[in-house]
Formats: C-alpha cells, structure tokens, sequence
C-alpha cells in the first residue's frame, strides 16, 4: 500500500475468525469480518491513519461483508463495502440470501462496493448502457445478469467498464492453466459519484512481504 499510495485497501478471504479492528504497522489498520465459527469466506478493509481519523461508522455484517461510513472531502458521506459473493457452484438459496443482505446494506446515495462478485457481466450493453461501459469483457453469466439488476435497482455503475485497458491490466482470474481470463472483480460505485472514478486497472504481480501481519490477497 505504501509502494502505490494506497489510502485504502479490500480484502477477499481473509479466513479470519471473528472481527474487530488490528493496528499494523505504519499506522495502518485493518478492519476484517469474519465467521465465530470457522476460518472460512471472510473479508476485511485495510486503510491508513488519514482514512481512519474520519470513519464514522463500522459495520461487521457477515464473513462476507462489512463497511465502512467515511467522511471525504466535498463527498461527504461515503459507505464503503467490501463483499465476497458465494461461488459459482453454491445453492441458489445461498446467493440470493446474500444478494438480500447486500441490498440491504446499500443505504446511501454515495456507495462504492470493492467486490469478487463470481458475476460475468461481459460486454454487451443493450437496455443497461449506464450501468456498463464501453469496455467490457466477453459473455455474460447468469451472475453477471443478477448483478447488473442489483446495479439497475440502486442507481450503481460498473466503473472496470469505463476504462479501456490491455488484456493484463483488465483480467482479475485466470483459468489453472493461465489460457482463459474472466473479469469477476468489480469496483462498482453510486452513479452519483461516477464522476470522480478516474481510473480502475487490475495487477498480478502484488504481493506481500511480511505474511505474519495480514493476509494476502491480490490488489484491484
């Protein structure tokens, strides 16, 4: 986070149990969201003493959500939410339990969701072209169409779609063998902030030193 200036940080699977909030160093603090059952799913935002000093607000709803309310600048009031939506593969009562909690948590005019939403939205963006940029990826999954009516019935945006990007700097999974890339990490925001999103991009080469103090995760 230092290297790239990064005032704030998602993390998905973090397998933590239990939540709170841990001081790492440099004064950086992680905030995670985890089950009291099991290491499993879990979730977790890291920020810096800047970002902390003007949280209002910690929300610990699930191993697979939490967020955050900042107060930045001329936006005023910002929910931040980090989620990890259930796999492709989990029951549908599973995914549509959580598609309920997100809604729910979505209560502010100025959101933005940092998000492993296993949704495909592709790049066809016929009867849905304020919600997709121009420069999406490929086909769209029956995840992809669930999240873009999420997106239709809160007034969000996809902001990866907005920004034309090489092939390495848009993928955010590749297949076991590297020969097939999805996009199904997604920065999605409140169209009422669109304006202020300058850019996504999408690395594969981060990683941390000092595995002891969080864990690791791949940056969007």
């Amino acid at each position: 986070m230092i290297e790239r200036k990064l005032d704030l940080l998602g993390l998905g699977e973090t397998k933590w149990k239990g939540h709170g909030c841990k001081e790492l160093r440099d004064r950086f603090y992680l905030y995670w969201s985890g089950s009291n059952r099991n290491k499993r799913n879990g979730v977790g935002i890291i920020v810096n003493n800047k970002i902390k000093t003007n949280i209002v607000e910690t929300q610990y709803v699930s191993d697979r959500l939490i967020t955050l309310k900042v107060k930045l600048h001329k936006l005023q009031l910002i929910d931040v939410i980090q989620c990890y939506v259930p796999q492709v593969g989990c029951d549908d009562a599973e995914k549509l339990l959580f598609e309920e909690l997100l809604e729910e948590n979505i209560k502010n005019d100025n959101v933005i969701i940092m998000a492993d939403m296993n949704a495909q939205v592709g790049l066809d963006r016929t009867n849905c072209e304020s919600i997709i940029g121009a420069h999406g990826r490929g086909a769209r999954n029956r995840e992809g169409i669930e999240l873009i009516d999420l997106c239709r019935r809160n007034n969000l945006t996809i902001g990866n779609t907005w920004f034309k990007k090489r092939k390495n700097h848009k993928i955010t999974r590749y297949s076991w063998n590297g020969n097939h890339g999805t996009v199904i990490d997604y920065f999605i925001l409140s169209k009422e902030i669109q304006n202020t999103l300058c850019d996504t991009k999408a690395y594969h080469s981060v990683v941390t030193t000092d595995s002891s103090s969080v864990p690791s995760d791949s940056e969007n």
